[in-house]
């Protein structure tokens, strides 16, 4: 491949010749391989590592020597691509070095040009091109699925008679033949299940020392390269996640079944569990189809940091004539004092947008008068596939507490919808009523 037409700092920039990068390249050519991890769960990207590792392994047999290899995640790039972050990376391009880009997931048309542009500049070579997408994709619209890198691993390595890149090339292709190789398998699907789990944002309230996973990923990548038996990667992230499927499975095995199809899980608390746990259990309960409805118990509390009785009194005050910026003021102090930043910081956005203090107040006083369960709140974790679910338990006289899940607009149909449904225990009978 020829290299990028040189930037002349004393003539204009020609753009009349500019080629988009291609996939076809000379191995011998390639110094970097840049590999982009797709979105998603990290084990089903097993069969692209595989590809990877194979490409990677061709390249070093072609130079005589291993070529750089990063790995950057989707999101991170295109957060890269949007200006909303940097990358030092991209500030280290070398000139007339060739990069093989490796991305399974397509691109939009404007992040894609600021990718090719940044080689462009730097006098680099970027060869490869990801499926693209345009600039302004139809609301609700999802990005298309990772393609599989196993063709393009097939056309660039599967001329090598190297036992261990025809290996890596099969295994790409979705063929563990033996059974040690079906082991394999499974152990690097686990092993990948633990390392996303515990730099992932179930890992955000673990005080935990931080870990990049690209580097993990790296340093597997070049280890399946180098054709090695016993992967660092799987005995670390591996045993891990064996030690926390023998405790989902413990907690599973205990969970109490209320009526048929309905369970209800016991055991630790569910904020005292390991995100590696949680992230096993879910899968442990979500493949059993026995279980149609989950429900897990949690403390019941308020929707801020007022008790019910504190709430009632300001709104008899405000009744009876006492200025609401007084009793606004005495509110803030509580919820300061309580750690209530939630709702003390909603009441400072409410004041920038210039609302009255009884604008203010009304709403966050009535949503204080709700009453916990002194029982606690029941969280469904599991339930069939239904938009409606909320409403037709509502209509089984099953109230929702509103307060305890986060809210997300379906961008198809404009409505607001629960990420979770909670009921307090009081109405438990009215659900499994309703379950049966």
């Amino acid at each position: 491949m020829e290299p990028t037409p040189s930037f002349d700092s004393q003539r204009p920039l020609d753009l009349s010749d500019t080629r988009l990068p291609s996939a076809k390249v000379e191995l011998a050519q390639v110094n970097t391989i840049l590999f982009i991890v797709p979105q998603g769960r990290l084990e089903q990207a097993l069969p692209n590592v595989m590809a990877v590792a194979a490409i990677h392994r061709a390249v070093a047999l072609e130079r005589g020597s291993a070529p750089a290899l990063k790995l950057l995640g989707a999101t991170q790039l295109a957060n890269w691509c949007n200006g909303q972050t940097t990358l030092s990376y991209f500030d280290s391009l070398r000139p007339h070095e060739t990069t093989l880009l490796l991305a399974p997931s397509a691109m939009s048309r404007r992040k894609f040009a600021v990718l090719a542009g940044t080689y462009l500049v730097n006098d680099a070579v970027l060869a490869g091109k990801p499926g693209l997408t345009p600039d302004s994709p139809p609301l609700g619209q999802h990005p298309l699925a990772a393609a599989s890198l196993a063709p393009l691993a097939q056309t660039l390595a599967g001329s090598k008679t190297d036992p261990t890149v025809q290996d890596l090339l099969n295994k790409a292709r979705g063929t563990w033949p033996s059974p040690a190789d079906a082991a394999l398998q499974v152990s690097l699907q686990s092993a990948l299940s633990a390392l996303q789990t515990k730099t992932g944002l179930w890992a955000l309230r673990e005080r935990r020392e931080p870990i990049d996973p690209n580097k993990v990923l790296e340093h597997l990548i070049v280890e399946l390269s180098a054709g090695s038996q016993a992967l660092q990667f799987v005995q670390e992230y591996g045993a891990e996640y064996s030690d926390a499927l023998a405790v989902a499975s413990s907690i599973w095995a205990e969970a109490q079944e209320l009526r048929p199809g309905v369970f209800q899980l016991h055991g630790p608390p569910p904020k005292e569990w390991d995100a590696l746990v949680r992230r096993c259990l879910i899968d442990l309960y979500s493949s059993d189809d026995r279980a149609h409805f989950i429900i897990e118990k949690n403390p019941d509390r308020g929707p801020t940091a007022l008790s019910c009785k504190e709430a009632t009194a300001f709104l008899e005050r405000i009744r009876f004539g006492e200025p609401p910026s007084d009793i606004l003021a005495e509110v803030e102090e509580i919820l300061h004092a309580r750690g209530d930043t939630a709702t003390y910081l909603q009441i400072e956005l409410a004041r920038d947008r210039d609302r009255s203090p009884l604008s203010i107040l009304e709403p966050i006083l009535n949503r204080s008068q709700y009453v916990p369960d002194a029982d606690g709140v029941f969280t469904l974790v599991k339930h069939p596939e239904q938009s409606n679910l909320a409403d037709a338990l509502t209509a089984c006289g099953v109230t929702m507490v509103d307060h305890l899940t986060m809210w997300l607009v379906d961008p198809k149909t404009g409505r607001a919808q629960r990420t979770t449904i909670a009921f307090q225990a009081s109405q438990l009978e009215r659900f499994l009523n309703f379950a049966r």
